[in-house]
């Protein structure tokens, strides 16, 4: 089943870094994670991030990514072996599983995680699927002048599939189940902090957050027994105090390799937050590019911080940065 869209659509260019959504998927970025004791012992352990999957879109003028929603769990025709668009191999062998196997046997990376939304997607689930119902979130004036998101704003325009707080388990167990079943060791969960402004009919934001975190992290344990989850977006109070297991959570804005203002902002805000993030989980200060004119500056912070050091790359372009 190939991705269901409408129009023509490509990555919003006004976003820095924005990348394909589900229906564009054929782009594996290629990451290391460098952690820094295995670095100064000589064994760095090597991860890559996937995203995949079937979604479906809206040509609505702006960051269509956004407007994105998921309509199944499996991957889509560019990740499986020899895949057609409009037909799926229902083998495992050809489907996600041959990916993780190159990537594991091929270019020696030790991890392999997947990225998803804590609601699906950006656009969150088809209506329909594991109950899910449209809800279109409410930005406080706050938020709006504080700082203007297209992300928030395409969402606040067309909705998002919010999944049955009740069925939530199921949606993603049977999610993380597949995943490991094809080699995946984990997921990186994003956009977490949406769920404050869903809280509208399902008791209030922070018991909303209650049961989604919680049944995230059942099959977390369930599926990754090494706790395989990365929090990202996840800075609301809501999800802070829900979340029991979760380990490590991103405590920065992203790095924006195009705009020379961003750096000291970041590594100076991801600082403060990880006086009290650091606290209770593993601050993750985000990726950056290796080959990239700040790169030494980024890697130099991120070794006096001590926490784990990603590196985005293009394979066979990287360049030593400790």
């Amino acid at each position: 089943m190939g991705p269901e869209q409408v129009g023509a659509l490509g990555p919003c260019p006004s976003c820095p870094g924005s990348g394909p959504g589900l229906g564009e998927m054929a782009t594996l970025r290629s990451s290391l994670l460098l952690r820094l004791r295995q670095l100064l012992s000589g064994k760095a352990a090597m991860g890559s991030a996937l995203r995949f999957g079937n979604s479906e879109s809206r040509n609505i003028g702006i960051c269509f990514i956004f407007a994105s929603r998921s309509t199944q769990i499996k991957e889509n025709h560019k990740f499986q072996k020899n895949g057609k668009e409009g037909h799926r191999a229902e083998d495992p062998a050809m489907g996600l599983s041959h990916v993780v196997v190159e990537i594991k046997e091929k270019h020696y990376l030790k991890y392999v995680y997947v990225w998803h939304a804590i609601t699906g997607y950006w656009g969150g689930v088809r209506p329909g699927i594991y109950e899910s119902k449209m809800a279109y979130p409410i930005s406080s004036p706050g938020v709006n002048s504080n700082e203007p998101c297209d992300a928030l704003r395409s969402i606040t325009t067309n909705g998002l599939g919010l999944v049955n707080p009740e069925k939530v388990f199921s949606f993603y167990n049977e999610l993380h189940s597949y995943l490991a079943s094809a080699g995946i060791d984990g997921v990186k969960v994003d956009v977490q902090n949406i769920l404050e402004t869903l809280g509208a009919g399902h008791g209030g934001r922070v018991k909303l957050a209650q049961k989604y975190h919680k049944a995230l992290e059942a099959s977390i344990s369930r599926n990754f027994p090494d706790n395989g989850i990365i929090s990202c977006m996840s800075h609301n109070t809501d999800g802070l105090y829900s979340a029991k297991r979760s380990a490590v959570i991103r405590a920065s804005d992203d790095f924006w390799p195009r705009d020379p203002a961003s750096h000291t902002i970041h590594i100076a805000s991801v600082a403060y937050n990880t006086i009290f993030l650091g606290e209770f989980m593993q601050p993750d200060w985000d990726m950056f590019h290796s080959l990239h004119p700040m790169a030494e500056y980024h890697g130099a912070a991120r070794a006096v911080g001590g926490y784990a050091i990603y590196v985005m790359i293009n394979l066979g372009t990287m360049t030593s940065i400790y």
